[in-house]
């Protein structure tokens, strides 16, 4: 924080006036827990658990450095008329709410967008440790973002996330990772897919089991 205030605002601060301030300010230890979030995030491939504490944590910081600027700028008192230590005070203050801001931002728009990439990679089902991991605000953001999707597909009448690198077969042999039972097709049908058993499934309808990991292909030239 100290780094991100303007050196002559030091200098305008009488010596002791100035260690005294620093003293404070490094006591507060400014943007730590938003950057605990951030560091979180960075530190896992998917979508970890919507971290409500922290975030709570960040938010009284914020809420507790506006109420300290407002109390160091009351309505009847001039900003300019301020002594010099306080106007740093205040002006650090400021930075570190904006730092957090940002911060918070960088945290609910990271989450978002891995939520979007995971649409396309997956479908509209999202795996169930993944929609343990979202708060009610992100489960509401997937289920609309799904239904962009998916309206603008049936439009177009074509499967946006289905690979788009021209087939050679009409069908692919796949081998069934789970016993799910039957399943609908996207053309339309049905089957009934039991742990190990072959199946040759029209590509379509393969896409989106291969995507969230109910079959495998199978080399045929094995």
């Amino acid at each position: 924080i100290r780094s991100e205030v303007p050196a002559v605002a030091w200098l305008c601060c009488p010596a002791g006036a100035a260690s005294s301030l620093w003293q404070r300010i490094s006591a507060m230890e400014f943007g730590l827990k938003a950057r605990d979030l951030i560091l979180e995030l960075k530190r896992s491939d998917g979508v970890p658990p919507h971290n409500d504490d922290q975030l709570r944590r960040v938010l009284a910081e914020v809420s507790g450095l506006w109420e300290e600027i407002e109390a160091m700028t009351p309505d009847d008192v001039d900003p300019n008329s301020l002594p010099d230590g306080e106007k740093v005070f205040i002006f650090t203050h400021f930075q570190a709410l904006e730092r957090n801001r940002r911060l918070l931002l960088a945290y609910v728009v990271n989450r978002a967008r891995r939520l979007q990439r995971m649409r396309w990679s997956t479908g509209p089902v999202l795996p169930k440790e993944t929609a343990a991991a979202l708060s009610t605000g992100e489960k509401e953001f997937f289920r609309r973002y799904d239904s962009l999707v998916s309206t603008y597909s049936d439009a177009v009448g074509m499967d946006l996330t289905a690979d788009i690198t021209p087939p050679t077969e009409l069908n692919l042999a796949v081998r069934a990772l789970k016993d799910v039972g039957e399943v609908m097709t996207v053309s339309g049908g049905s089957i009934n897919l039991q742990m190990g058993c072959q199946y040759s499934l029209r590509r379509a309808d393969v896409d989106q089991l291969l995507r969230q990991g109910i079959v495998e292909l199978i080399d045929t030239e094995e």
